[in-house]
């Protein structure tokens, strides 16, 4: 993680005029995953559960879940973003191009299709796609939430059956929290540029 985010550094350097660029460390508690309006459907049976919440860690039925982590477990979060600098530009949809050079939540990428960021010294929350959505408090004692279906509704098999549901959220409790402004870092020069004067005196 720590050469992903490495390289990340190397291509903020052809960031554009109008966007901020920031860097997010996150300590976190996994709390579980969660499913809403989730509707099972038994195949032999034509027998229906349906749940308006559903924590799917540990349940019966093999559902998926975010994380390989138990609930309880530490785990962590790094993503570096350019933002803009009129936020209020991601109300239309601020093009992010694809330039969330790194975002790790709990050893899994989550920064394939980011197409708009929001922040403040307080939160941040993106959107990967239509459907995928990620906020967070971050001062300790806040959640963040990964909404990661990518459909509307969304759907899948199990043993004995298939399911529907409307949103997959894993849920983190955070414990601590840093931002770096990477775009107020300077730019190294090399050491042969402080002799540029006295070659061109």
């Amino acid at each position: 993680m720590r050469a992903i985010l490495g390289a990340a550094v190397l291509a903020v350097c052809g960031s554009s005029a109008g966007a901020a660029v920031f860097r997010y460390d996150l300590d976190l508690i996994y709390l579980g995953t969660r499913y809403t309006e989730l509707q099972l459907i038994f195949s032999g049976t034509g027998e229906e559960i349906r749940k308006d919440s559903y924590l799917a860690d540990g349940n019966p039925f093999g559902l998926p879940v975010y994380s390989s982590a138990g609930i309880g477990d530490a785990v962590s979060f790094s993503g570096i973003f350019y933002v803009p600098d009129d936020q209020d530009q991601v109300l239309d949809y601020f093009d992010n191009g694809g330039r969330a050079y790194a975002c790790v939540l709990a050893g899994n990428d989550c920064s394939a299709t980011v197409s708009a960021v929001r922040t403040s010294a307080s939160s941040l929350s993106f959107q990967a796609g239509e459907y995928v959505s990620f906020v967070s408090n971050l001062g300790a004692g806040g959640r963040l939430s990964y909404t990661y279906n990518l459909d509307y509704m969304s759907s899948g098999d199990f043993a004995d059956g298939f399911y529907v549901f409307w949103d997959r959220t894993a849920e983190f409790a955070v414990t601590s929290a840093s931002i770096t402004d990477l775009s107020l870092a300077p730019v190294p020069l090399p050491a042969s540029a402080a002799l540029l004067p006295v070659g061109m005196g």
